[in-house]
């Protein structure tokens, strides 16, 4: 778990409008946002079947997308 040190942005009747990080909280966040929309991905394609890489390379060259 990160520890994020973050400033509040409020309107005029005190009601939190913003939130201010840091760079580094902001990026260390947007981390792991991105591992848990991995993480969800994986899970979602699981028992999808899998191709040989050396299949894919083949497929591709065969296309002209690989030199």
């Amino acid at each position: 778990m990160i520890q994020i040190r973050e400033q509040f942005m409020v309107d005029t009747r005190g009601h939190p409008t913003a939130v201010v990080l840091g760079i580094r909280e902001y990026r260390k966040l947007l981390r792991q946002v991105e591992d848990a929309e991995d993480i969800k991905y994986i899970k979602a394609h699981r028992r999808e079947k899998t191709v040989p890489f050396a299949k894919v390379v083949a497929e591709l060259k065969t296309k002209g997308l690989l030199v």
